[in-house]
């Protein structure tokens, strides 16, 4: 009895054994003739990249060495359900351990993902161990600052909207051992736009206490949904002193089917955790993209918003709630994907608001673009001759050893200021440098005149002096006011040691 079951024993051991060689080999064989037929190739359509090419067949032992390499990447692009074994393998990790595939993705609990950044390191933001230095404190404060007063010298008003972090908001779903810092960098952003009275609303109170009522975050995404944008919203027409359309009016619901977040994607490599996601139901805005005056935009018109007033965001992904809902209240919206004000089309497009959004991860890259735009060198010139036919005064005029900053008007004789744009030239015995400078609007100078129309004759530069050549120089307004180019010495110079 004892021989007949241990008999039976080994024939079902060595077909188990039988079993498992044979599908392993052929799943092998079964990859490699998928590869060979380029047969169920399911790469290209789940990763947001172009996949190597076959790369052309060697003709010299130089090209081998890189054809080697670059084959080597084709193969690992083109193995056939790559994207399904490598998701496998992630949510097995997930299921199973509890931990995240990607260094990206921070797995929390009751299946809440939070963005650890690309480098994986953007949680070093929330416990307060990256935050702004004093420096970056000083250019971020300055350039609202700046911001703030020639749009509200052109009429304009001005509004800063941060969108908080996922894990700013919802904290109680971090894993073990993520708490707070004392002291974030949008704590520092906060109190520079208190302290300098820039119309803002900290919607971290508000989000907070909303979240009581319903979720405001997707759980797989970075993004807030529908109700959190409302939030910000509403919080940004208060700033400018107007009423919000009451959520009713959106009617906001789930869409048919649910949604994978981008966070979901980035950790399994495909979108396998769905989950419900919020439109509106109802729209009266058209929107034109992309805007053909913004290089990444789009603008939304509303011939029956209950304002008939114009308004421009620069802002980022978070953006999308806010202009989708201010389009039912604005007579033209207009969206450009940038971290700080682009000052030629708020002229071009001529909004009645400013607002500048940007999200709490984002607080590094805004102050890297303004420093990036106050470190241009300003360009030469040539062959600068004098016209002696403008009319001019600096308001201002501070110099020290790092800066000179003008404010001030300028026109040509006997033209008004309409489509002029003002730039002053520094000149020495051997380098001239046309520098722009920032449009103000300036009624003042009109009624003072009372003759043309010279509101647009404002301007202000702020210029780092050690983008210059040492030397002395001369100071010049120059104006080119479509095609017809003016020039006027002043009685002013600047040193540059």
């Amino acid at each position: 009895m004892k021989t007949s079951l241990l008999k039976i024993k080994e024939f079902l051991t060595g077909l188990v054994d039988y079993l498992v060689v044979t599908s392993f080999v052929v799943f092998v064989c079964g990859v490699f003739v998928f590869f060979i037929f380029d047969i169920g190739v399911l790469n290209a359509t789940t990763e947001n990249r172009n996949l190597k090419s076959l790369p052309v067949l060697p003709r010299s032992f130089l090209q081998l060495q890189k054809y080697t390499k670059e084959y080597t990447a084709y193969f690992d692009d083109h193995v056939p359900y790559r994207n399904q074994i490598t998701a496998f393998y992630n949510k097995s990790l997930m299921n199973i351990f509890k931990i995240s595939g990607s260094d990206k993705v921070l797995l929390g609990e009751q299946g809440w993902l939070y963005f650890n950044g690309n480098d994986g390191k953007s949680f070093d933001e929330y416990l307060g161990k990256d935050i702004l230095t004093k420096k970056q404190i000083e250019l971020l404060e300055t350039y609202l600052i700046d911001v703030n007063e020639m749009l509200r010298a052109q009429g304009r008003s001005f509004v800063v909207s941060i969108a908080p972090k996922k894990e700013t908001i919802y904290p109680e779903y971090l894993p073990d051992g993520y708490s707070r810092g004392s002291k974030t960098k949008m704590d520092q952003v906060v109190s520079i736009l208190k302290d300098k009275k820039i119309l803002f609303t900290d919607l971290r109170p508000q989000l907070i206490a909303g979240k009581k009522e319903q979720q405001l975050y997707y759980k797989t995404d970075t993004h807030w949904n529908q109700h959190g944008g409302y939030i910000q919203y509403s919080s940004v027409m208060k700033d400018l002193g107007l009423l919000a359309q009451p959520a009713e009016y959106f009617k906001i619901h789930n869409l048919p089917e649910q949604v994978s977040g981008d966070l979901a994607s980035k950790m399994l490599g495909r979108d396998d955790i769905r989950e419900n996601w919020e439109t509106l139901g109802f729209s009266s805005a058209v929107i034109v993209d992309p805007d053909p005056q913004a290089d990444n935009g789009f603008s939304a018109e509303n011939i029956n918003a209950p304002y008939k007033k114009n308004v421009f965001v620069f802002g980022d992904s978070f953006s999308r709630v806010l202009t989708s809902l201010m389009a039912e209240s604005f007579r033209e919206v207009r969206f450009e994907w940038a971290y700080d004000v682009n000052y030629d089309l708020v002229k071009s497009s001529n909004p009645d608001f400013v607002v500048l959004e940007f999200a709490e991860g984002k607080v590094s890259a805004l102050i890297d673009s303004i420093a990036k735009n106050t470190e241009t060198v300003p360009s030469m010139v040539i062959g600068v001759r004098e016209t002696n036919n403008v009319s001019w005064r600096f308001d201002e005029f501070v110099e020290d050893d790092d800066v000179l900053k003008i404010n001030g008007w300028a026109h040509i004789n006997k033209k008004s200021s309409e489509k002029s744009l003002i730039s002053v030239v520094l000149s020495s015995d051997t380098t001239n440098y046309l520098i722009p400078t920032m449009p103000i609007r300036r009624t003042d100078v009109t009624t003072h005149f009372s003759s043309l129309n010279f509101d647009d004759s404002g301007f202000s530069i702020n210029l780092k002096k050690k983008n210059l050549q040492k030397g002395i120089y001369s100071i010049a307004v120059y104006i080119n006011k479509k095609g017809i180019i003016a020039l006027q010495y002043t009685d002013k110079i600047v040193t540059v040691n």
